[in-house]
């Protein structure tokens, strides 16, 4: 194992020469079809097993192409979904896998990516609320007086 002093020199070379270091591994993949097929075999298997930290990673990407404020991870979104016993949070129907994660103040609207601001719906009532305010929604659904 390289010492402390090693590393940074390796380090300080690599980022000296990152030019011809990446124009080298862009060629090597560029010119190896069987490495790249075996990379995007690599990267389907990790989405197909990893699919929540996929879309966790997705929605903070879009979130922040916004400029919405905050992110949140895959262990958060399963805790919000464990406090909800699983169920909507408008009709409590049971949502088993197919929930969806919506942000109670839309983004559109101003709101953050923040867990506080995350609550799983079913499909048909996250397709209403759409980028309603959640008090305007509740009106319209006779939740509120």
């Amino acid at each position: 194992m390289p010492s402390d002093a090693q590393r940074r020199a390796n380090l300080k070379y690599y980022y000296a020469h990152r030019d011809e270091y990446n124009a080298r591994s862009r060629a090597r993949y560029r010119d190896n079809p069987e490495l790249r097929e075996k990379r995007n075999a690599w990267k389907r298997a990790w989405d197909k097993a990893n699919r929540h930290v996929r879309r966790t990673s997705e929605r903070n990407r879009r979130a922040k192409k916004r400029l919405a404020e905050g992110t949140h991870t895959a262990a958060e979104t399963a805790a919000i979904r464990r406090s909800q016993k699983n169920r909507c949070v408008y009709c409590r129907v049971k949502l088993g896998r197919h929930g969806h994660l919506d942000h109670i103040i839309p983004l559109s609207r101003g709101g953050s990516n923040e867990r506080r601001n995350l609550q799983w719906l079913c499909a048909e009532c996250n397709i209403r609320k759409g980028a309603k305010d959640p008090i305007e929604f509740a009106r319209a659904n006779g939740m509120l007086i």
